[in-house]
């Protein structure tokens, strides 16, 4: 009969450990292992946006979650709603705390991508290097010869309640744009964050190592554009 005691089952545990750690490559034998060009580029994508805490969201799971439900919605509804056809109007609200300014949403909200939006107006030597497309989200990012960076992001507004701009390691202002409202963050990592709200939707330009002027800001919000419906 088999004891399965915990002092037992602590020493199996060890043993397999062991012979896991025995059966590892040497730093020889993987000094010559490579990987692709795709794998790098997503990699270093996640560092950069792993440096970056400007933004967060109190509703990381719920977002996920609620990514499931938009589905469903979708496929369940025939129609779009007359307040979908219309142009939504969307207030973004800031609440100011000593470590952070929590920012909100009212008005018109929306709670999937039913427009895909894009800038039209890109700084010179920026090519699109990577693209994500969902019911969810709008993501692509940008990146020059020079290594510099910048993502742009469209999110519906629905789910975007909680946002959290970090207001101890960044210094912060807003602009304005033909009327439209323009959050700019700056942060002492050499990360600047540009964010805005239209037509329902929530939009985040994430710039990494860019030396960018808020004229060059004002261009590319100002060239934010719907330029398909979304289909899967």
């Amino acid at each position: 009969m088999i004891n399965f005691s915990e002092k037992n089952v602590k020493a199996a545990m060890y043993l397999l450990a062991k012979k896991m750690a025995d059966e590892f490559p040497t730093d020889t034998e993987v000094a010559y292992i490579g990987f692709s060009a795709e794998f790098e580029q997503k990699l270093n994508r996640i560092i950069r946006q792993s440096k970056n805490k400007l933004f967060s969201f109190f509703n990381t799971t719920a977002k996920r979650v609620a990514s499931v439900v938009i589905v469903c919605l979708i496929l369940l509804s025939a129609t779009f709603s007359v307040s979908a056809i219309r142009v939504p109007f969307i207030k973004m609200l800031r609440k100011a705390f000593e470590n952070y300014v929590e920012i909100n949403f009212e008005g018109d909200t929306k709670d999937c991508i039913s427009e895909v939006y894009g800038l039209t107006y890109i700084p010179e030597g920026f090519k699109l290097t990577n693209e994500m497309v969902n019911l969810a989200a709008v993501n692509r990012e940008y990146a020059n010869e020079a290594g510099a960076v910048f993502d742009y992001s469209q999110s519906p507004t629905t789910f975007s309640a909680g946002i959290v701009v970090d207001n101890e390691h960044s210094t912060h202002y807003t602009i304005t744009a033909d009327g439209l409202e323009i959050y700019v963050v700056n942060s002492e990592r050499n990360t600047n964050s540009v964010f805005w709200a239209e037509n329902g939707y929530s939009f985040l330009i994430n710039f990494f190592d860019c030396d960018i002027s808020d004229d060059e800001i004002i261009s590319m919000v100002k060239s934010n554009a719907m330029i398909e419906y979304y289909t899967e």
